[in-house]
């Protein structure tokens, strides 16, 4: 972070504690469901051997993830994120975190990737054959998707405890995050969606780097 972005970020931390704290729960929400897709896309890969369902469930991890990453970017208004479309959520990114040097632009190009390999796997699967040089993913490229996306999702992490080590002594982001897993929307997103395998993939993922209380 550049010393002018991380004055201009103290200055609107203490203009508003409260809209921070709103913040830290759209975060947490977000980062969350990132994790689910990520881990639940990789659990399901590894059962079936199926590129199909787990090319969407890595796209919408970025795309969660991402979004997470603008909630606690000061210029970003929370109303921004509402209702998001793909192509706003890529120039969000590029303008608000690429272009300010917060986040690397493998994050956006892996993202394009995989929303050019989900569009194709709802809407035109079966329109191409193999030897297709245009065919996005397949089985043989997906057994990297859980590496790949988990190297971004680290840029966005340490995004996260940036903004929390800059923030110390007037608030804590990523305690906000924490406290909102695991103490609010946490069991009820795991009883709804996961299976028990699924959600100890999960809850070990956001333990181990300090997500979830």
């Amino acid at each position: 972070m550049t010393q002018s972005y991380i004055e201009t970020l103290r200055v609107d931390a203490r203009k508003d504690p409260e809209g921070w704290g709103k913040r830290s729960r759209g975060a947490a929400r977000r980062v969350l469901s990132a994790v689910c897709f990520r881990e639940t896309a990789e659990s399901t890969f590894q059962k079936t051997g199926s590129a199909l369902l787990p090319t969407v469930g890595f796209y919408y991890a970025l795309f969660h993830m991402g979004i997470a990453a603008l909630y606690l970017e000061h210029r970003t208004r929370p109303a921004e994120l509402r209702m998001m479309r793909h192509g706003r959520l890529h120039k969000l990114l590029d303008l608000r975190l690429l272009q300010t040097g917060n986040l690397a632009q493998s994050y956006l190009d892996l993202l394009k990737r995989l929303q050019v390999a989900r569009e194709y796997s709802n809407y035109v699967l079966g329109g191409k054959m193999l030897d297709d040089a245009d065919l996005p993913i397949s089985r043989h490229d997906a057994q990297d998707l859980y590496g790949q996306t988990g190297a971004e999702f680290v840029h966005v992490i340490d995004f996260i405890r940036a903004v929390s080590t800059q923030l110390d002594g007037i608030l804590c982001p990523l305690d906000g995050i924490a406290v909102t897993i695991g103490d609010d929307i946490g069991d009820d997103v795991y009883q709804i969606y996961l299976s028990p395998d699924d959600e100890e993939r999960v809850t070990e993922y956001l333990v181990e780097r300090r997500l979830t209380t």
